[in-house]
């Protein structure tokens, strides 16, 4: 077992060793260990107890952290701060990557932000079904979009139970998590309408890889390109069809190339009819809001945030107003409007969800 050792107090190492024993504390009276997580970090306080500059610090420098393993591979980076044989405690950063999109976990926990805020959305699935060994279909179901912001603690649940996404609002957020060793359920990750896939399967491994390889294809050319495109959808399983697609998207192919692709993914997969129209809706607008995102300031980024999630109209405009940061426009309702008109004149997407759903 490693732990931390002679932790000086008020530092941020006894702060851990703290939260370490009070999780351990709530394992022997807790129905679940998100609960039991959920009670150290209340009991702790670390959001407001934790220096972020002494953290960063003592992670670059101290000999003294626990061994890395693959259950390390959460944020940008996840670092693990202390393991025992029940639970360990990591302090997860967040920089580059604007999005975690909607996915469940493997295990339960809890995790408590340090820093920065997000937009947070949980989901529901309904009428799931297996289509293949590790492609799921179903209705994915909004839940209430909320921001958190340094305090706040949700607990996690594993499976398809907790469905969720993270957008973050500001450049650097962090967070402390608890959570236990092992697999309990499958991690998916899902998409509007309801399409999600197991992302340990092997089969997802070698279509991601397959992924990587058509940007191959395409440097020889597209017409071996769209061949071997071809050849895959009539070939390989409806969720391979799947990474064809979001593959077309994320590499900003044409709209006429990727409305081609999905009919004739559905000629071959007509399991896939239902979703894979919402499904391109979707994932395009989430690419372009992504990409819009990056050195954009805070309020930019909230709205974009909004809309990738996409939340209804309504509570796209009070989740905006409730936590703009700009003041210099009074009237919310105004200074939405101006973002909003700057989106849609740097992106014909953005334009075409403005005047389709918001207008």
């Amino acid at each position: 077992m490693w732990s931390i050792e002679k932790a000086t107090p008020g530092t941020e190492r006894s702060i851990i060793q703290e939260l370490a024993a009070r999780t351990a504390e709530a394992l022997a009276t807790s129905a679940t260990f998100g609960d039991a997580a959920v009670h150290a970090f209340r009991a702790t306080s670390p959001a407001s107890r934790v220096d972020l500059e002494r953290l960063l610090r003592w992670l670059q420098t101290t000999a003294e952290l626990p061994p890395t393993t693959q259950d390390d591979n959460f944020a940008q980076p996840a670092i693990t701060v202390y393991r025992d044989d029940r639970f360990r405690i990591e302090v997860l950063f967040w920089t580059e990557q604007m999005v975690e999109t909607c996915h469940s976990h493997v295990s339960d926990g809890a995790f408590c932000v340090l820093s920065g805020t997000r937009l947070h959305q949980v989901y529901e699935l309904h009428g799931a079904r297996d289509v293949t060994e590790n492609l799921t279909l179903g209705a994915l179901r909004m839940g209430p979009i909320e921001v958190l912001g340094p305090g706040d603690i949700r607990a996690l649940t594993p499976g398809l139970d907790f469905i969720h996404s993270e957008w973050f609002n500001d450049p650097v957020s962090v967070s402390l998590g608890i959570r236990p060793h092992g697999i309990m359920k499958e991690k998916h990750d899902l998409f509007f309408p309801g399409i999600g896939w197991r992302m340990e399967h092997a089969a997802t491994f070698l279509a991601e890889k397959r992924a990587r390889i058509l940007a191959v294809a395409r440097l020889y050319g597209m017409a071996l390109y769209r061949s071997v495109t071809a050849e895959m959808m009539a070939a390989l399983d409806p969720y391979s069809a799947v990474v064809i697609l979001r593959d077309a998207i994320d590499n900003a192919l044409s709209a006429e190339h990727v409305t081609a692709l999905a009919e004739a993914i559905v000629g071959s997969h007509a399991c896939l009819a239902d979703h894979l129209g919402p499904f391109v809706a979707s994932y395009r607008r989430l690419r372009e809001c992504v990409r819009l995102s990056r050195d954009a300031d805070f309020d930019t980024r909230l709205v974009l945030g909004l809309v990738s999630s996409g939340c209804p109209p309504e509570e796209l405009r009070t989740v905006f107003s409730a936590h703009r940061r700009a003041r210099e426009v009074s009237n919310a309702a105004v200074h939405l409007q101006r973002l909003l008109a700057d989106l849609a004149g740097r992106s014909r997407d953005f334009a075409t969800y403005v005047r389709d759903v918001l207008v």
